[in-house]
């Protein structure tokens, strides 16, 4: 059973509050109008006006914070050091989001209401040791959230008209007093929550405390008329002091008080149904109860009782006691013992309520057990959630309903059966997530009936399954508690005939007439194992499908067609039927290709296939379909400058190359591929006195092993035949950065006398595709993947080159996929046999060799056939925010990605940005950036975005522009500066069409990305300015577009040349308040090699 309490704080039935749950570790800030800014010097204050969000990635420190409204936000690993006041006034709302580090120097004593979260790896420190104190005085509703750290002397809320919602699901180090003075105070110690107050907690009658984790308080306890509810660990070193008869406790965990006693009031309530443990000091102080009061324990039949341990007689004259109260004193044996007559001085005016017991323990006479800890939390009106307790199913067959609701064994918190309804005191059911009651749908293939009833699918593949349900207690849904339900679903067999057809969705074709669900055991029919009525027929696929264990001792075969996929999550046995012993015939499994389709796709669990860690042998049959042919005659001249044949040999040639990698261990180039042009790709070699020979060529003896990488042509397209042992399980693979230098070359870059360096050619050696974004990249090797596409030797060898695209119809490109974005983008996956490319960076200048190793549990079905343009299916779905630009003219088409990713910079991110490379004659579009042209570009932000442009012969083009989670851009535009055209981007797809004005072969900044309205954007003085910047008398604030393309820095100087601020400018708008005095200014901002000065006035 886990608990979950949905943070609704509902508190005396009269006040409705919502929090937020942020329980989770992030490290980035959204919606920044203000990133980092920088003061002049450590004096200089903050400034943050309504409206504002300033965010920090960076550390900090500022002389002041002033908040007129408006959001801090501050990333993981950063810190915000105030080192004088923090200032808030009256009647504006602030709010703070805290991932890293909010250092408060001074005492911070803050006005207006407050909006605070605090993340998992959060911390707010009041002081430089967390000593000095905190106080909050906003009249309004306040809401605290941590999950993190808060460290501080002295906790205050003291507006007298305030609304207090404090959620502690972290630590709090309190040194001193928690304070509270508040109209209304809702304070909520999770069952993750730690609290340790060095002082006392001071409460009113307005406050509500509930503790579900640990608390240790040094000093005490003041209720003042408020209630403490405790399912956790509550220990206080002092007195408990009720001081009015609406003070109350409720204990259902471990309640200790050491040194003091509980002091309660005439008509209040001490409620126990845990331990309570009271303890006097040394000098025998406390241990006990004071004071007239009633001390009440759970009802009358109701099986549970309350423990107490007292350490001293108590002082109690009128009241109420029981019912189902252990009572057992534990001070010294020779003052008394455990009985009414001692403990309670057989005073009149105690009325006892049966049944109350005197250390039944003694006597093993006990009714109910100890309860320390209950994994309840109730919700901010003290109202007890029913308990959901955790359900297992087993043996569990596809396609039926269970008989047994999962509320047949949950309780009310009073131990009556749950009913499912809408009445006061019934439940209502609903499926969440995970074990913290994220609401949310169950995967497919199960569903939840409004009675508890779960439906398993026919679809539901076997294996042991985890769902999540929630159930809360009428009306208003605030207590509820979420269980765990598994399911084990059992795996069938069925066995395949082939009756009518090879078609495994027919169900004649099976002995039983039932086609089989997915994770279903699949066998071929033999005489014996199916009354003497063997399989007829191949079985040969036409959708996919996932089997369990795969069985076959007859003479048929299982064959796989393009565009299928088979997942077998068992274990695979495939005999020969005529010895009985494990079959090496490679046509009992066949994987099938077919012109301009995918592969077939097979994927193997190796756990299940392995003996002693190595895979066991499954020998198949792949055929790979061959696009090289022979074409018309060709020649090109070497224009690589510095080549040692630069501008001086031609070369000549006739056939188109594809690379490839083999589908099996090994395999001998002849018979499989006669009549091929083999050739084995090298990154050492080099020729003596030429670039371009990194290929050696293959015999017909020549062993092909698994994921090197070769390339292939013949005299026409073919489809080959690859017979052998599969690869499947993790491999390994090694990247090598020694390439022969050329002795011919005049290039001083050693990337280019070294032709070829650290790039490493490999081929996709399993039966489907590695996704991009799996691959655990080392340290050393760029984190791209390089796929290519078919090509001459003549397109390739002038390709230092190729475009990131993956729709280009130039032949001998390569598609670039940044780890990072490849799960966005349409080619995220290295298909079966594909070749590519991956970089060894030699990082420090270390050329050792380096070994990686390629992900095999997270293989996927090939949804591309290898080295061609993409088909248009299977779009890939992620939550990343990017634009796609499509260009698209008579003769060519390219592709730019920009992506809105928090944590990426300007600069070439690995994993996040891919390189451009250039090919002619084609146009194509890229991005700027200061390590070179990226055609992936992933930054903080997309505003301010520079497109480059380079035309071809053509005249006419068109950008298809594709927006994907870009939410937050709510102005996004389109600029074409060439012919002062602004273009809402509103709509998810967006079609420009435009000349080119520019000669071919010359690149144009032509575009930007602008995140402005439409009014703000100007083409004055018949130009669009790159860098502008506005300044408001009105507020002090400052406003900064930088549409370079690049980040910059802006600097603010008096009119004696003074400088008196300074800061980072990001690209796109930048906001800030500037907080200057009546004068004139200069305000000077410098990006990628552009100054601007402009001139301004504050009055």
């Amino acid at each position: 059973m886990t608990t979950k309490r949905n943070l609704i704080l509902f508190f005396l039935a009269v006040l409705l509050f919502f929090f937020p749950k942020y329980g989770f570790s992030q490290n980035g800030c959204e919606n920044c109008n203000i990133t980092n800014p920088s003061p002049a010097d450590q004096n200089t204050p903050l400034t943050i006006n309504d409206g504002d969000v300033v965010c920090f990635t960076e550390s900090r420190t500022f002389g002041g914070l002033q908040f007129y409204g408006g959001t801090v936000c501050i990333a993981e690993e950063a810190t915000l050091t105030i080192s004088n006041n923090l200032n808030a006034d009256s009647g504006t709302t602030i709010n703070m989001e805290i991932y890293g580090t909010l250092q408060l120097d001074q005492t911070p004593n803050i006005s207006a209401d407050v909006n605070i979260n605090i993340y998992s790896n959060g911390v707010l420190r009041a002081g430089s040791t967390g000593s000095n104190n905190f106080d909050l005085n906003g009249p309004g509703t306040n809401s605290i959230n941590n999950y993190g750290l808060i460290d501080v002397g002295v906790l205050a809320f003291n507006n007298t008209q305030g609304e207090y919602f404090f959620d502690n699901h972290g630590t709090m180090n309190i040194t001193s007093n928690m304070n509270i003075q508040a109209q209304i105070t809702s304070f909520i110690n999770d069952n993750t929550g730690v609290i340790n107050l060095g002082g006392t907690f001071n409460m009113n009658s307005g406050t509500s405390y509930l503790n579900c984790g640990t608390i240790t308080a040094n000093g005490g306890f003041n209720m003042g008329g408020g209630s403490i509810l405790n399912t956790g660990s509550f220990t206080v070193n002092g007195n408990i002091n009720y001081g009015s008869a609406t003070s109350r406790v409720e204990n259902y965990g471990t309640f200790e008080v050491s040194g003091g006693s509980v002091q309660l009031h005439t008509g209040a309530v001490f409620y126990n149904e845990g331990v309570v443990s009271l303890l006097k000091n040394e000098w025998g102080y406390g241990g006990t109860f004071d004071n007239d009061g009633n001390i009440e324990g759970p009802a009358v039949n109701s099986g549970k009782m309350g423990y107490l341990y007292l350490d001293n007689q108590a002082n109690i004259n009128n009241g109420n006691i029981g019912p189902n109260l252990n009572f057992k004193y534990t001070g010294d044996a020779s003052d008394g013992g455990s009985s009414f007559a001692y403990l309670f001085r057989d005073r009149a005016g105690l009325e006892l309520i049966s049944p109350v017991y005197w250390d039944c323990e003694s006597t093993n006479s006990c009714v109910a057990p100890k309860q320390t800890y209950l994994n309840l939390c109730p919700d901010a009106s003290g109202q007890m959630p029913p308990d959901a307790v955790d359900d297992i199913y087993t043996d569990v067959v596809p396609g039926t309903t269970l008989s047994i609701s999962v509320t047949d064994n949950d309780k009310n918190f009073d131990g009556t059966p749950v009913v499912i309804g809408t009445e006061s005191g019934q439940i209502a059911i609903s499926t969440v997530t995970d074990s913290t009651g994220i609401p949310g749908n169950w995967p497919e293939g199960f569903t939840l009936d409004s009675a508890g009833t779960i439906n398993v699918a026919p679809t539901v593949a076997p294996g042991t399954h985890t769902l999540y349900y929630q159930i809360c207690l009428q009306p208003g849904g605030t207590a509820c508690d979420v269980a765990e339900v598994t399911i084990e679903v059992i795996s069938t067999t069925a066995l395949w005939v082939g009756t009518e057809s090879t078609d495994p969705t027919v169900a004649n074709n099976w002995s039983n007439n039932t086609v089989p669900t997915p994770g279903s055991h699949v066998e071929f029919a033999t005489a014996t194992n199916n009354n003497n009525t063997p399989a007829v027929r191949d079985l040969v696929t036409v959708e996919d499908m996932i089997i369990g264990d795969f069985t076959n001792a007859s003479d048929k075969n299982f064959i796989i067609s393009p565009e299928t996929s088979v997942e077998i999550t068992g274990k695979v046995t495939i005999t020969d039927p005529a010895t009985n012993q494990p079959s090496t015939d490679p046509n009992k499994i066949q994987i099938k290709a077919e012109a301009g389709k995918p592969n077939g796709s097979l994927i193997i669990n190796c756990e299940e296939n392995s003996t002693a860690g190595e895979p066991n042998p499954i020998y198949a049959t792949v055929e790979l379909y061959a696009k090289g042919e022979k074409g018309h005659p060709f020649s090109w001249l070497d224009t690589i400058p510095g080549s040692p044949t630069y501008n001086n040999v031609t070369y000549a040639g006739e056939y188109r190359f594809q690379h490839f990698g083999v589908p099996v261990k090994t395999v001998k180039a002849d018979p499989t591929f006669a009549g091929a042009f083999l050739f084995e790709y090298s990154e050492p070699t080099n020729a003596e006195n030429s670039y371009f020979f990194k290929w050696i060529a293959l015999n017909n003896e020549s062993d092909l092993t698994k994921f090197k990488g070769y390339e292939i042509t013949q005299d026409a397209p073919k489809i080959y035949r690859i017979q052998g042992e599969l690869v499947f399980c993790e491999q390994n693979i090694t990247l090598t950065h020694s390439a022969a230098t050329v002795n011919g070359s005049n290039d001083d870059n050693e990337y280019n006398k070294r032709y070829g360096l650290g790039q490493n050619i490999f081929g996709n050696s399993f039966t489907s595709s590695i996704p991009i974004g799996n691959i655990v990249f080392p340290e050393g090797v760029e984190e791209v993947v390089y796929l290519y596409n078919t090509g001459t030797f003549g397109e390739w060898a002038t390709i230092d080159r190729a475009a990131t695209n993956d729709q280009t119809q130039v032949a001998g490109n390569y598609i670039a996929i940044p780890k990072g974005t490849a799960s966005t983008m349409e080619y995220g996956n290295i298909p079966s046999m594909q070749g590519f490319l991956l970089r060894h960076l030699a990082p420090g200048g270390n050329q050792n060799p380096i070994t990686m190793s390629l992900p095999y549990l997270s293989l996927t079905k090939n949804t591309k056939p290898q080295l061609t343009p993409k088909s248009g299916k299977n779009k890939r779905k992620d939550n990343l925010s990017y634009l796609r630009i499509e260009l698209n003219s008579k003769s060519t088409i390219d592709n730019l990605w920009l992506f809105s990713q928090p944590g990426t910079t300007e600069r070439y991110d690995n994993g996040w940005d891919g390189r451009k490379y250039f090919g002619t004659p084609t146009a194509f579009i890229y991005s700027e950036s200061p390590d070179g042209a990226l055609q992936v570009n992933s930054r903080e932000t997309i505003d301010g975005s520079i497109i480059n442009f380079y035309p071809n012969d053509d005249k006419e083009y068109q950008f298809t522009i594709v927006k994907s989670n870009l939410g937050k851009y709510s102005d996004l535009h389109l600029l074409d500066i060439v012919t002062k055209s602004i273009i809402p981007l509103q709509n998810d797809t967006t079609v420009y069409k435009f000349s080119s004005v520019v000669p071919t072969g010359k690149v144009n900044k032509r575009f930007v990305i602008v995140n402005k309205e439409k009014s703000r954007i100007s083409f004055d003085n018949g130009e669009f300015e790159t860098m502008n910047a506005f300044v408001s008398s009105d507020d002090n604030s400052v406003t900064i577009n930088n549409y370079t393309g690049f980040n910059g820095r802006y600097m603010i100087f008096d009119i004696s040349g003074s400088l008196v601020m300074n800061g980072d400018m990001l690209t796109g708008t930048n906001n800030f308040a500037a907080n200057l005095k009546p004068g004139a200014y200069i305000l000077q901002l410098s990006a990628s090699n552009q100054v601007k000065s402009i001139k301004f006035i504050i009055k």
